[in-house]
């Protein structure tokens, strides 16, 4: 007889490794993680700056990981970012914050502008 028992979401117990700030240049791709043990019943919610993201564009979209893809950068996409890990029996949250930078070159001298 197997018996199961059901939790609320957790992180995954190895989150020392996944960094909670993220950089990149404008234009390129970047994959916030979403770093919680999954189970069948749960689902994920994502926001930014407080937001809900409920409708999702060609650039962003959610993985089968939970992660969230931003494809294309742009400057408007820095921001603080949530996730939020759902089943029946509760849930959990990790924040992650996207700084899409871009490099300027004057004079020779490149500069990263955040």
């Amino acid at each position: 007889m197997a018996v199961f028992q059901k939790n609320p979401p957790r992180p995954v117990s190895r989150t020392k490794g996944i960094d909670r700030k993220l950089a990149v240049e404008e234009g390129s791709l970047a994959v916030l993680p979403c770093p919680v043990d999954r189970d069948e019943n749960m689902f994920i919610e994502w926001s930014k700056d407080g937001s809900s993201l409920t409708v999702f564009d060609s650039r962003h979209r959610p993985t089968a990981s939970g992660s969230l893809r931003i494809i294309d950068t742009e400057l408007t996409d820095s921001g603080m970012y949530k996730c939020s890990a759902i089943n029946g029996f509760g849930s959990v949250e990790m924040t992650v914050q996207l700084i899409v930078f871009v490099f300027v070159n004057i004079y020779n001298v490149i500069v990263a502008i955040i």
